[in-house]
Formats: structure tokens, sequence, C-alpha cells
């Protein structure tokens, strides 16, 4: 026994019986419920569900745990383990002081908050592995989240310039529908992959039900959330308000501060009865409101509004500017079924007055050639002979074929070869007056052509968009009701004539002038404007 005097003149001893630390440690799933001298807690929570540490602590904690409740209980004290692995910098570089690459937390908390700190961390690396710090990506995921913040604003604003208040959701119309099906699918997936300790993909799923609210949702419904009927503007307000109050839900787990906040904004402008998001439970699916096949379907039209718009930007003509017709190309009863299932929501995406569905159009040719090095690497020394016998088939039997087999079968020599995709060189012939718009599995054809009905409309829909730059600008409110002058040469004018109505009704004009001449009185809020070759004056004023 090792001993020593004191300075208070006794003497020390050191105590003979020293164990690891660890030992003490590894006994805490037991001492911790009071057990032995308590049975009630151990009883119910022992073995724990979960414990969650670094992967260092394979030999470490978890590790002692297990050995401990093995020998003094002989069982293990937990039922899951989920490991997470370091944070190392971009390059996958752990962090180091010599390296200077040491980012520490509170940089990112001070810069995006908490919430965004925990939410980026727990999506961006898989159960067991390292997480390599992006500041991009942090960025994007704040950016994300402030798409939460924004969605909280727009329902809240538009129940306020409505009336209404969530209750029943009206008529459901297929965007309704769609919504509605995305919210219980993604509580569906969200629970069991909580259920399942896949906690890395919680993030992703979430976020792509926030994304499919916000910019799918909300674009397929903004036109008639502030000018459709009453009904409409019900089924929008409360639809919205259900998919966010569930996807709060969702979130609070990962983002607790920022669920928080906005549930209580929710709570108190439309007297939710939960005090806290965190104390209103998990939400619930229902399996009779989860529609797969027409999310298959809004995923089809968000890939057909895309690949329009991406049209008209290569042809110069700007999104607000209304054309005539899409054509859609197809045989297939259910893609044809579909497409009139979606048009008027492609008709409204996309500014068009028509959708035609047609299994061929004889404008459109195809002239099939053969890929000469596709051919001799997978045919060596055939190429030539097997482009030749190409020339012997009509290009619509051979692109017919591999649209339906996978490939096209020619002979030469004696033999039989199938010519894949890769093997051909697919080109399509059309009018200047048609852009390509195709997505794969169905061809769509644009008509760029523009008649004197299609340019008035698009200076109409330009000159409300300028008029509500020019309201923002003097910081008008939305319910605020304006009066506005708008000075132009006699054409544009008259061209507009027919529009005024639809202009005032989305601008809140009370009254609503567009001449050639002055006005009769100065306006304090003045814009000059061009569109095209066309210019203009906008004068408003705040009306009463």
């Amino acid at each position: 026994t090792v001993s020593w005097k004191c300075d208070c003149g006794g003497s020390m001893k050191r105590l003979p019986d020293v164990l690891d630390v660890w030992i003490d440690a590894g006994t805490t799933s037991w001492t911790c419920l009071d057990y032995p001298s308590k049975t009630e807690d151990f009883e119910a929570l022992f073995p724990a569900d979960l414990i969650l540490e670094g992967k260092d602590q394979i030999r470490g904690w978890f590790n002692l745990l297990l050995v401990a409740s093995m020998v003094a209980m002989k069982k293990p004290s937990y039922k899951a383990v989920y490991m997470h692995g370091f944070v190392n910098d971009s390059k996958s570089r752990k962090m180091s002081k010599s390296l200077g690459n040491i980012i520490s937390p509170y940089e990112v908390i001070d810069q995006y908050g908490a919430d965004t700190l925990r939410y980026y961390s727990i999506g961006s690396a898989n159960p067991g592995l390292d997480l390599n710090y992006n500041q991009d990506d942090m960025k994007t995921k704040f950016r994300n989240l402030q798409v939460l913040w924004n969605l909280h604003r727009f329902i809240i604003d538009l129940a306020d310039s409505t009336g209404l208040m969530p209750g029943p959701e009206g008529t459901r119309a297929l965007e309704e529908q769609f919504i509605t099906s995305r919210l219980h699918s993604t509580i569906k997936q969200v629970t069991f992959l909580y259920d399942s300790y896949e906690y890395s993909q919680v993030p992703w799923a979430c976020e792509a039900l926030l994304m499919d609210l916000s910019r799918t949702y909300i674009q397929l419904v903004r036109d008639k959330a502030h000018q459709g009927s009453a009904d409409e503007q019900q089924a929008v307000v409360s639809t919205a308000f259900t998919v966010l109050k569930e996807l709060l839900r969702l979130y609070a787990p990962m983002t607790p501060f920022l669920a928080e906040e906005l549930w209580q904004a929710l709570r108190q402008r439309f007297a939710l009865p939960e005090a806290s998001v965190h104390l209103a439970g998990w939400p619930a699916h229902n399996n009779e409101l989860i529609d797969e096949k027409l999310e298959e379907r809004v995923g089809m039209l968000e890939r057909m509004v895309s690949a329009i718009h991406s049209a008209r930007e290569r042809k110069g003509i700007g999104r607000r500017w209304p054309l005539g017709r899409v054509i859609a190309i197809t045989d297939e009863p259910a893609v044809q079924k579909a497409l009139q299932d979606l048009q008027p929501l492609v008709l409204g995406q996309c500014n068009l007055k028509a959708m035609d569905i047609v299994s061929s159009l004889p404008d459109v040719k195809v002239k099939v050639l053969g890929n000469y090095e596709a051919m001799e690497k997978d045919f060596p020394g055939l190429a030539p002979m097997l482009i030749g016998q190409l020339a012997f088939n009509s290009p619509e039997s051979i692109v017919n074929s591999v649209k339906k087999f996978g490939w096209f079968t020619v002979s030469a020599g004696g033999k039989s070869y199938q010519l894949k995709k890769e093997h051909l060189i697919m080109e399509r012939i059309f009018p200047p007056h048609l852009e390509d718009a195709s997505i794969d599995g169905l061809s769509l054809f644009l008509d760029t052509r523009q008649d004197s009905a299609l340019e008035a409309e698009g200076y109409a829909r330009e000159l409300a968009r300028r008029v509500q730059a020019l309201r923002k600008k003097a910081g008008l409110q939305r319910t605020d009701k304006i009066n506005c002058f708008v000075k132009t040469d006699e054409d544009l004018a008259e061209m507009l004539e027919p529009h005024l109505g639809d202009i005032s009704a989305k601008v809140g004009a009370e009254h609503l002038r567009v001449k050639a001449g002055v006005p009769a009185k100065a306006y304090p809020h003045v814009a000059e404007e061009k569109v095209k070759d066309k210019t203009f004056s906008i004068m408003i004023e705040k009306h009463g």
C-alpha cells in the first residue's frame, strides 16, 4: 500500500481497489435507472432501443456497455446501434491546426443557425461514414429551410387577403389530390425511415415534399389562389395549410427551433390547439389518399413544363407570351389518358391555348443514319455493309422497332444483326415554326407562331407584371386598390383595350386607363417601361 504524509499532519493511502474508469461508464445503462435500488424504471426501459455514437466508440462506450450488461444481466443493454463518422474538410482531410482547415461549429451556427447545421449534418453522410464539410452545401440547406418560412408567410397572407380559414377543402382538383398524396406517402416513408434508423435519408424525403409544395403545388395554384372562385381559394388555403402543418411535425426532430417558431406563428393566426409542435404528436398517413400513379403523372408534367420552357428560351420567346399550342405525339392509350388529365395544368403552366394529342404528325420526318464508330466497335469490319442495309428500310420502321424491342434487325452476309439505339443516329426534320420539346418517352413540339391576338395578350401580361412591380416599389399592400394611367401609342392602346378588365383584376385597379395622351393630373408613382419595340409610362396612386 502506498502512503505518504499529509500537510494536515495525518497520512494518505492509495485505495487498493482501482478499476478502469470505463467499467463505471459501462454500468450506466442500469445505474442511470437507479437499479438495483429501484426496479420500476429498469423493468420498463431496459434495454434501450438505440445507442447513437461515433465510430471511434467501437472499442469505447457502447462496447463497454455491451460487455458490462452481458456480464451482469446476461443480455445486451441496447437493441440497435447507429454510428456516425467524423467531420472532415471538403477534401476529405482530417481537420487539424497544422493544415489550418479547422471550422468551428460556432462559425456555422452564428451564420446559419443551429437548425441548419443539424439539418445539414443528418443528411450529408450515411451511417459510419465521414462527413466532408462543404460550405456551398450548407448554404443550399439554409436556403431550402427558408422555403419553409416563405410558405408560412404565403399561407397567412392568402388567408388574410381572402378572409378564409383552413377547414373543408372544397373542390379538390388534381393539384390538391397530388400534394395530398405526396404528403401521406412522405409521412409513410419518413415514419419507416425513423423506425428503421435510416436517419440520413429523412432530410431528403422531407425536402422532396417541401419542394413539391413550393415549386409544384404553389405554382400550379397561384392563379386560382388569388383570382379563383371562393371554393377554389378555400381548397388552396386548406390544402396548403394542412401540408405545411404536417410537414412541420416531420421537420421538428431535425430543426426544432425553426419548426417551433413557424408552429407558433400558425397557432397565433389559426388557433392551433397544440401549444407546441413538440407536443403535437407524430402524424399518421392514410393509404387511401396515396395515389402513386397521380404522383408519376405530375412528375411527367414537371418534365413537360421544363422542356417547353427550354424550347421557348431557344426561340427567344418569354414565358409570359402566350403561344397557340403544343403537339404531343404518342400512340399509347395510357399516355394519351395521362395527357388528357394533365392538359389544363400544362396549358396553365406553359401559357398555351391548346394541346393537340396525336398518334403521328406528318410535318415531322425522321432521318436514320448508321453510327459507323459504334457499329465498327461491336461488329468489326461489318459497319459499311450494315449501314448499306439500313437504306433498304424506312426510317419509321427502324424507329418503331427500336422503340418497341430495343433494337432493329438487319441481315448481312447471310447473318442477322441486332442494331441498338447507340448504333444509330436518329434526326428529326420539322418545319421552322415547330421547336422540339420532347422528353423521355414522349415527343413534344411547340408551335411558336404568334398572331395579333396572342401578341396583345402577351403585352397585357407584361403590363400587369410591370404595374405589380411599381405597386411593390410604392410600398402598397396587396389589399390596397389603385388608380392607374398608362401612356403609350395608339396601336398598343387599341391592342390592350380587350384586356383592361383582366389587367385591372390582376393589379387591383379601381380605375385603369390606357391612352396615347397625357393624364389630367400628376401621379405620385411613375415608371418608364419598354417591352419589345413598345414603350409606355405607368402611373399609379392609391385609390381613395
